[in-house]
């Protein structure tokens, strides 16, 4: 039976999985860095100005604007990195990369027909996603999610109780709902709702750390200090559901949660439509009503994905006020990309949810939990949030990029590294060791000699040999053989 030929040699070794795991790690560690100090630089320079509903002001100075070109140039920078060195890596299937970026795709288009412009960040957020599906990085990248939301937490904290001027906010419309203290933490945020949904979103990644409980702590700590009360409703009920169905297997685990995630998915979408009050859920009401009634005749293309920031403001109201987006995750994207890209989503959405709970690599539980935790807040916030300048981008589309650009395989185990002291007995051994090494030198040298005596007495004697004893043997018995003349008597006392 002939050899199968080698194969083809392409100049290109495949990358390792944990090369994988560190480059999908450096994108979102990057990610939340950039944006969040981008955050940072704008309310340092501009302060923390809040209008009526409690939502911030986007910043319109130059430092601003310059804080935002570098995050999106740095994330430019590092997606090219990626797109260079795995341009010839096996990757998952091209349709899973087009079915995420027609949703960009559209609002591009529809953007650049209704104003005349692209935005610069739903670019970035299209290259990015490219970059992830090249790298596919291994799903145990999600663990990268809950640390992140361990150190955000950690951060806000600390800013909180070290820094609070810069990283609390004060005004007296949010000491109303504050639960610690007289102030709302937003850490380097720019508000406090979007701290609280940032945490809420990966806390449930947190869940993949080994000690997820005290990690769990510490974010439900900073979570509970913003007083974000969508945020703190949406964890609440994710991790609730997430505690009963620990008392089930996995399939019903995927089988109760799938409900769950049927039933606030059909929430998100019947609580708006059948509100009549202006003033329900803090004027949220008066939000939907007013998106509503402009998007008839226009649901299946949507109004424009700058309708809200753009066009929306030149209206009397609460839009003139604080109205940046639906307050729900629905309206928010029949208005900017219609009926069909909101069924694209929800596709996006459904087969990321059918890999994630059943990878081979992680547990079900803390996608279940997500989700559940992103439909809840989606029916009083905008959570799908396709720019990259956005923070909630790396907790609401991230996660789904990672769910079906992913390697399904576990990165291998480290094997850990000798200590020093370990390494030094290897090359200088110590007393004891010197002296079971000569004893064990010294038993083997006589070991070895009695082996080469053994050997020689053996082996058997040349002819040369034989003649020599056989010519002392005859000189013994002339030398001691009796006298002749003495008549063969020898004398006993001689």
């Amino acid at each position: 039976m002939s050899e199968a030929p080698p194969p083809r040699d392409t100049g290109r070794s495949r990358i390792s999985l944990r090369e994988r795991y560190i480059t999908g790690a450096v994108i979102l560690t990057l990610l939340v860095a950039t944006v969040a100090g981008r955050n940072a630089v704008t309310v340092f320079v501009d302060g923390r100005r809040v209008r009526t509903l409690g939502e911030e002001v986007a910043s319109s100075s130059s430092i601003g604007r310059m804080a935002t070109l570098a995050v999106l140039l740095s994330l430019a920078l590092f997606a090219t990195y990626a797109l260079l060195r795995f341009l010839r890596q096996p990757r998952r299937p091209v349709w899973t990369l087009l079915l995420l970026e027609a949703p960009l795709v559209l609002l591009m288009v529809r953007d650049y027909a209704t104003v005349g412009t692209v935005a610069p960040a739903t670019i970035a957020s299209a290259g990015l996603l490219v970059a992830l599906w090249m790298v596919s990085p291994p799903m145990q990248v999600f663990r990268v999610l809950g640390i992140l939301a361990v150190a955000t937490a950690i951060l806000s904290i600390a800013m909180g109780l070290f820094w609070p001027g810069f990283a609390m906010v004060a005004e007296s419309a949010a000491n109303d709902k504050a639960l610690i203290g007289g102030r709302l933490l937003a850490g380097p945020f720019t508000h406090p709702n979007l701290l609280g949904l940032f945490l809420a979103l990966s806390a449930p990644f947190v869940l993949l750390l080994r000690r997820w409980f005290w990690a769990l702590a510490i974010v439900a700590a900073a979570l509970l200090w913003t007083a974000s009360r969508t945020a703190l409703l949406a964890a609440g009920i994710g991790f609730a559901i997430g505690a009963v169905l620990l008392l089930f297997a996995r399939r019903r685990q995927r089988l109760f949660g799938g409900a769950a995630v049927l039933v606030l998915l059909g929430a998100a979408v019947y609580i708006p439509v059948v509100t009549k009050d202006p003033t329900a859920l803090t004027r949220r009401g008066e939000i939907w009503m007013f998106s509503l009634q402009h998007l008839r005749g226009e649901a299946l293309w949507g109004l424009s994905p700058s309708w809200y920031d753009k066009i929306v403001p030149t209206e009397v109201g609460i839009f003139n006020a604080a109205a940046f987006h639906g307050h729900n995750d629905v309206i928010t994207m029949l208005v900017r990309i219609g009926v069909v890209g909101l069924l694209l989503v929800v596709l996006a959405y459904v087969l990321a949810w059918h890999r994630a709970t059943h990878s081979r690599s992680i547990p079900p539980l803390p996608f279940v939990v997500f989700f559940v935790v992103a439909l809840t807040a989606g029916i009083s916030e905008t959570v799908w949030r396709p720019e990259s300048d956005n923070v909630l981008f790396t907790v609401s589309v991230i996660p789904v990029a990672l769910a079906l650009f992913g390697t399904d395989e576990a990165v291998p185990p480290r094997t850990r590294r000798p200590s020093r002291s370990a390494r030094r007995e290897r090359h200088e051994p110590s007393d004891a060791g010197q002296l079971s090494n000569a004893s064990i030198a010294l038993s083997k040298s006589r070991a070895s000699a009695a082996s080469v005596k053994r050997d020689a007495e053996e082996q058997p004697a040349s002819a040369t040999e034989l003649a020599v004893r056989e010519s002392f043997r005859a000189a013994a018995r002339t030398l001691w053989s009796p006298d002749a003349s003495s008549g063969g008597n020898v004398n006993p006392v001689r």
